[in-house]
């Protein structure tokens, strides 16, 4: 007899933690939240250059046609990012900038952009940072840099007009927007957690059916979080844990519905639960967020959460008993 039944279990668990890769060495990736940055024009107004916000207002975005020369200041008017007409892309080392804007809040004051450079700045040390004509960077200048919700000083949700320089085949442009506060979305969409509970806790007495839900949860869970993954850029991009997890949920519990699985389904089963529950915690945060970076359409994400919480529970604890059922030891009397 096996003391343990439930040791398969706790195996899949780990090995489902173990998919969690390391963060990449990236800046601050964009992140659920109740604020928008939105570029208003271009002043002058000035072709073959776009510029945009990433991640609700997390990246500023600036993308140059072949043959165009883009150069960002510093906030102290430095030489920061440089777009070169062959496409590739420039960072000053010695900038203060590229130090400052490696995540998101500072704790020190953002120089204003009116200072001019000190005379004792490093001559630049430009190292190529990218290509395609492209380049994001933490503006602190575009997002709110406090904790907890900004206020506003219109009906609108305005929270402040801002400004960005650019020199743009040596025309100075400058780049205006404005950041606003966003109402969330309500906290009902975690009663369908309940509901898929209650509806997976109904069907937890056959394996397949069992299997079937938890895999078809994993699917959906995976299906979102790889479209909101790939549809940020690489710098704007986190670690794909959620994706990763939600994908090897799927895997197991499809695994785990084949009736010639019986014994091993109960920890498949069990692990896709877990994996599931983990889905859940990685997710939280924008459940009830107004922005869900990567998602123009987010009641897919506001959905799949919950659902992967409540589905996550009830396969934990089916899946075990199933391991304890199966692993129940058999007499040899008689």
């Amino acid at each position: 007899m096996r003391k343990f039944p439930l040791l398969r279990c706790v195996s899949i668990a780990l090995m489902t933690i173990g998919l969690w890769p390391a963060s990449p060495a990236l800046a601050d990736p964009a992140r659920p939240g109740n604020t928008v940055s939105v570029v208003e024009s271009l002043q002058p107004p000035v072709s073959g250059v776009m510029v945009d916000i990433v991640g609700g207002d997390a990246f500023v975005r600036v993308r140059a046609d072949v043959g165009v020369e883009v150069r960002v200041p510093g906030y102290l008017g430095e030489p920061y990012l440089w777009i070169r007409p062959d496409g590739t892309v420039w960072r000053n080392a010695a900038s203060p900038a590229t130090a400052q804007n490696e995540n998101r809040y500072l704790t020190d004051a953002v120089p204003d952009v009116t200072t001019r450079p000190d005379a004792a700045l490093p001559e630049p040390s430009w190292q190529r940072y990218g290509s395609g004509g492209t380049v994001l960077w933490h503006d602190h200048r575009v997002h709110w840099m406090g904790s907890g919700l900004p206020p506003t000083i219109d009906p609108d949700g305005l929270v402040q007009r801002w400004e960005v320089p650019l020199r743009v085949d040596g025309v100075e442009v400058m780049v205006t927007g404005t950041l606003r506060r966003l109402d969330g979305a309500t906290p009902w969409w975690w009663l369908a957690a309940g509901a898929a509970a209650g509806l997976t806790w109904m069907a937890r007495r056959r394996q397949t059916t069992l299997g079937f839900i938890v895999a078809g949860t994993g699917l959906f869970a995976a299906t979102v979080a790889w479209w909101a993954w790939v549809a940020l850029p690489t710098p704007a991009r986190s670690a794909p844990a959620l994706a990763l997890l939600a994908t090897s949920a799927a895997v197991m519990a499809a695994s785990g519905a084949f009736r010639r699985l019986t014994v091993v389904g109960g920890p498949l089963v069990a692990g896709a639960g877990s994996a599931l529950l983990l889905v859940a915690w990685l997710g939280a945060g924008g459940v009830a967020a107004a922005v869900v970076p990567g998602l123009s359409i987010t009641w897919p994400w506001r959905l799949a959460i919950p659902v992967s919480l409540g589905v996550g529970v009830v396969a934990l604890i089916a899946g075990a008993q199933t391991a304890s059922r199966s692993r129940a030891p058999v007499s040899l009397e008689g």
